[in-house]
């Protein structure tokens, strides 16, 4: 309240621009805050994902809290952040939080170094990789021999355990069908998985559907419910042209639930492009992911689409664009990405592409951006075959 007072006081037309803008964002961020307090109280979830550190999650107290940690650059560059404060503001969020997701194994180990310092076990339990990704998106018995790595107390995990209580009377039938030893169900529960598990593959697969129906229905009663009249564009699905695709289950289900389905496709064009129960399902799809890198520019990786030249980039994308036009069903296709990956790659897995229209000194491609005003000035006319 009190800066937003000074910020009606005539004592601003004492101050410069710079120190006016500083209160104006604190107001800001304290007026945001306020906010998302009062909101995350009244929220009837029971859980709060924060996509980074806010400083209102310490004072909801009656709900779970999850937050995403993308890098720690503001506490490993001293010279250039007040790394000392923010350490102490983050471990004050962090021992006021349930879960931590980290997105790379650098950040994670960053992480235990710079916080383990807080006296205790560090809840660090989440991290998020495309090798699990992948094995989770291919085969339901995957996605449960990953899930049984988490404590028992996760909702999914205490959902299949009580659904295997329900198929097998006794904890002798189970092991009969899978081969395994147990000696009693809470045994079972404190157990972190193993491939035997693939003997339950027809309940796995059941299991796995009802999975992905809560899942997407979930998501799209919240946006119906927050964000009325907008549409839910589903979760990049990764398909590879005539490869076999992933995503066997959960495509068919979300397309009931989703307004437009999503796909990276790094392949050359559409012609033959295809997915699971596609001829059942008359949705509208985006492309949302796509490109082509070439080495004649000094990078060391061209990316997953590959090209002989800057010229042939530009060749590759009018090709791919009019393919998209051909497609009656495709509303959409997203190049990634603007600039380039850094030469040194990014932090998970040192993707370092030549994937931009811009070089990483944001130099434009002319011969990728030439072919690129050629389809695209007359995209509306193409597809509308005037």
């Amino acid at each position: 309240g009190k800066i937003i007072n000074d910020l009606s006081n005539d004592s601003l037309n004492n101050l410069s621009l710079t120190e006016k803008k500083v209160l104006l964002e604190d107001a800001l961020n304290n007026l945001n805050q306020s906010l998302e307090f009062k909101t995350g109280e009244k929220e009837k979830s029971e859980i709060i994902h924060d996509t980074f550190y806010s400083g209102y999650l310490e004072r909801i107290k009656n709900k779970k809290k999850i937050i995403t940690v993308y890098d720690s650059i503001h506490e490993k560059f001293e010279k250039f952040y007040d790394t000392k404060k923010i350490i102490s503001d983050r471990k004050k969020i962090f021992q006021n939080t349930d879960r931590i997701i980290r997105i790379s194994n650098t950040t994670k180990e960053d992480l235990i170094d710079i916080y383990t310092k807080l006296g205790k076990e560090y809840k660090l339990p989440i991290f998020l990789s495309r090798k699990l990704i992948k094995l989770v998106g291919e085969d339901p018995n995957n996605f449960v021999l990953e899930m049984f790595k988490f404590n028992k107390s996760t909702s999914t995990k205490s959902k299949y355990i009580k659904g295997l209580k329900k198929e097998f009377d006794n904890i002798d039938l189970l092991n009969e069908r899978c081969g395994s030893n147990f000696i009693s169900w809470q045994e079972l529960e404190d157990f972190e998985g193993d491939k035997f598990l693939f003997n339950l593959t027809d309940f796995n697969v059941n299991f796995y559907i009802q999975f992905c129906e809560k899942y997407f229905q979930t998501i799209k009663e919240a946006i119906n419910y927050h964000s009325p009249k907008k549409l839910y564009l589903g979760c990049r699905w990764h398909a590879g042209g005539r490869k076999k695709h992933r995503n066997k289950y959960n495509i068919a289900i979300a397309s009931k639930y989703v307004d437009v389905l999503s796909f990276n496709q790094y392949v050359n064009e559409l012609n033959d492009f295809n997915f699971p129960s596609r001829d059942a399902i008359d949705k509208p799809f985006i492309i949302s992911e796509f490109n082509f890198g070439a080495l004649d520019v000094g990078k060391f990786y061209p990316g997953l689409g590959h090209a002989s030249s800057q010229r042939n980039r530009g060749e590759k994308y009018e090709n791919f664009i009019i393919s998209a036009l051909n497609s009656s069903n495709c509303i959409g296709a997203h190049w990634f990405m603007w600039a380039n990956s850094t030469t040194a790659g990014r932090g998970y897995e040192g993707e370092n592409a030549n994937c931009g229209i811009l070089s990483e000194t944001d130099t434009p491609y002319y011969e990728l951006i030439k072919y690129m005003r050629k389809i695209n000035y007359k995209m509306y006319s193409y597809r509308n075959k005037k």
